[in-house]
C-alpha cells in the first residue's frame, strides 16, 4: 500500500513549500536574492586571495631582482626581453610599494606568505625551468627513455618544481654572460 502524500505541502519539484515561502517577500525575488549573494560569495573570497597572491607575487618578483643576474621576461615567440639595468630599481620600488600594500601585518602570516613566495621562487628558478625541459624531451614520442627514469623524473619536477605562471613575470638568466647581455 502506498504511502498517502499531502500534495498541497509540496511544490512541483517535490521540495516542501515552506521553503520558498517568506513573509513580504516573493519567491521568486527570495531566490534572485539567493543566487546574487552567492554570486558576489566568491568575489569576496577572492579578494582576499588576491591580495595574499600579489603580496606573494610581489615578494618572488623581488627575490629575482634582488640576484646580481639577468633579469628577462618570456615573449610569446620564446624571446627573452632583458630588463635594463637602470630600470631596476624602480621596478623594486614600485614592488617594495605593493608588498607593503598587500602583505599582512600579523607575522605568522607574514611568515606563511614569505614561505610561499620562497617556493613560487624556486619553482620559477633556472634549474626547475631546466628539469621541466629534461622531462619534457623524456615524454617526447620516440623517446628511449626507460619507464623508471620518466617515472623518477616526473616525481621530481611534481615534488620539487610545481608548474608555475612564467608569462609576464621577471626570470632569472644564469646562462647569458652579463657582459654580452644586449643593453636595453
Amino acid at each position: 500500500m502506498q504511502p498517502v502524500r499531502d500534495e498541497s505541502s509540496r511544490t512541483g519539484c517535490g521540495a516542501p513549500r515552506h521553503l520558498f515561502r517568506s513573509d513580504g517577500m516573493h519567491p521568486m525575488t527570495r531566490v534572485s536574492s539567493l543566487l546574487l549573494g552567492l554570486a558576489f560569495l566568491p568575489q569576496l573570497a577572492h579578494a582576499d586571495q588576491a591580495a595574499a597572491s600579489a603580496c606573494v607575487e610581489a615578494l618572488e618578483q623581488l627575490a629575482t631582482l634582488h640576484t646580481a643576474t639577468p633579469v628577462y621576461k618570456l615573449a610569446d615567440d620564446g624571446a627573452h626581453h632583458y630588463l635594463a639595468d637602470a630600470d631596476r630599481p624602480a621596478l623594486i620600488a614600485r614592488l617594495e610599494g605593493i608588498v607593503d600594500q598587500s602583505c599582512s601585518a600579523d607575522a605568522a602570516t607574514r611568515r606563511a606568505e614569505e614561505s610561499e613566495a620562497e617556493r613560487l621562487h624556486a619553482a620559477r628558478s633556472p634549474g626547475c625551468l631546466e628539469q621541466r625541459e629534461i622531462l619534457a624531451r623524456m615524454e617526447q614520442r620516440g623517446s628511449r627513455t626507460p619507464r623508471s627514469d620518466l617515472a623518477q623524473q616526473r616525481e621530481r619536477v611534481a615534488a620539487e618544481c610545481p608548474t608555475v605562471g612564467l608569462s609576464n613575470v621577471w626570470l632569472i638568466d644564469w646562462t647569458t654572460n652579463v657582459s654580452s647581455r644586449p643593453r636595453s
